[in-house]
């Protein structure tokens, strides 16, 4: 844990003077004997050298990936950068928006409204939707459709790297057991940026079981950071302790590995374990999840 909470220190500061150094677009002619970083509206960032310039596109030298244009319109920042700086950042690093979600739990990092994505695995598809910026409606299912579960959550930026929410869990079962279901209240705060981050979550409310009504609360840390370019270690809770409630209290605890080479897709694998009755045993199958933007 002491290593984590270093590594997403250390990253952090790291995080800093790039952002630092790449704010402001510069405007003027581009030197050929610079190296640029280039970051496009949709996330994806790139270093290398312009090899041609006209008003409305950049030729792009990328040590592993060649000779790109980039049209000018999608550019958000363009900054020169020291050697240092290039070996920080690399020569590609693909937008990371499926850092706001884990494996079961979802962060409260700021959100624009075309940053769309879903995923799938082995126990049923998972929708994020942002209707607005920083407003994520998420729907989860099982593949037969028990249960489903909305979640609703509005993020807000306390300073540059803290951010909290505030969020609604629904669930219920269309069909079979039609009586049970819930619905929980919770708050969330999120410390990083979408390279490295760690979040709380906690919350309460009441769940419908067999037709028979319980108070619940719930519980999640969860956080990832990046290995490198294209890899980051995730790990993900969600607890339910039992308290007076006739039903038995449970935990999930995941850590796993993520794997994105470009901004519109990525693969992650967990291999997890859970809590039921006070005993913990390692999960049956891993969790392997396909995540895809959704334009």
């Amino acid at each position: 844990m002491i290593r984590v909470l270093l590594l997403v220190f250390c990253f952090l500061l790291l995080t800093g003077q790039v952002v630092n150094a790449q704010e402001g677009l510069d405007t003027g002619r581009k030197d050929p004997n610079l190296v640029y970083v280039i970051q496009r509206f949709d996330g994806d960032v790139f270093v290398g050298k312009v090899v041609y310039e006209d008003p409305a596109m950049i030729k792009f030298a990328v040590k592993k990936l060649g000779v790109i244009p980039i049209r000018k319109h999608d550019i958000e920042i363009i900054r020169p950068v020291n050697g240092k700086m290039t070996l920080a950042l690399g020569d590609y690093t693909p937008n990371e928006v499926f850092s706001t979600h884990y494996f079961l739990t979802s962060n409260v990092l700021p959100v624009e409204q075309k940053e769309n994505y879903g995923d799938i695995n082995l126990f049923g598809p998972d929708i994020h939707k942002f209707f607005l910026k920083n407003l994520d409606l998420q729907i989860t299912s099982s593949w037969v459709l028990l249960p489903v579960v909305a979640n609703i959550k509005y993020a807000i930026t306390i300073t540059n790297g803290l951010y909290a929410g505030v969020g609604v869990l629904g669930g219920w079962t269309p069909w079979g057991y039609s009586n049970n279901g819930g619905i929980i209240g919770y708050g969330s705060l999120c410390a990083g940026n979408r390279q490295t981050n760690l979040s709380v979550m906690a919350g309460t409310g009441t769940l419908q079981v067999l037709g028979l009504s319980e108070q619940r609360n719930i519980f999640s840390l969860a956080g990832m950071t990046k290995l490198g370019r294209r890899t980051s270690l995730v790990f993900d809770s969600f607890v339910m302790p039992s308290g007076n409630s006739p039903s038995s209290g449970f935990g999930i605890f995941m850590p796993g590995i993520r794997f994105q080479s470009e901004s519109s897709m990525a693969f992650q694998l967990g291999l997890g374990a859970f809590v039921l009755n006070s005993v913990l045993q390692p999960a049956p199958v891993p969790m392997v999840q396909w995540f895809k933007a959704i334009r």
